[in-house]
């Protein structure tokens, strides 16, 4: 995988984390047109969903004082953490957040299985 492949899978599922907790009517269409659509390999696909899996981790680590991976994005987090206003009152608690890990973990495995990944994907985005 060359770096720009890298670094535009890592950026996706950033993007990805804001969607689904800001901005979740985009969340299926922008992962189709920005991720899907260029990165059809199973392989990137697994990556993608490894990346989303750390965000999710770090949101825990960032409300437990811990040390998170994609430190760049750190405010971004607490943002989320610690929002007191009515929009962003759909942040997330614990066991929201090892939910969706847990989600993103049977879809990583189905991937392995030679799943239909559109349609895994599909499923997994309808899901979380």
């Amino acid at each position: 995988l060359n770096q720009d492949d890298f670094d535009d899978i890592m950026l996706q599922a950033i993007n990805f984390v804001e969607d689904l907790f800001l901005y979740r009517e985009n969340l299926i269409i922008n992962t189709q047109i920005h991720m899907l659509k260029n990165h059809k390999e199973k392989e990137n696909i697994k990556l993608f969903i490894n990346f989303i899996i750390l965000a999710l981790k770090d949101m825990f680590h960032v409300k437990q004082n811990g040390k998170v991976v994609f430190c760049n994005h750190v405010n971004f987090f607490n943002s989320l953490t610690n929002s007191t206003n009515f929009f962003n009152s759909l942040t997330y608690d614990n066991n929201d957040i090892i939910k969706k890990i847990e989600l993103l973990l049977e879809t990583s495995y189905l991937l392995d299985t030679n799943a239909n990944i559109p349609l895994l994907m599909d499923s997994m985005m309808y899901r979380i």
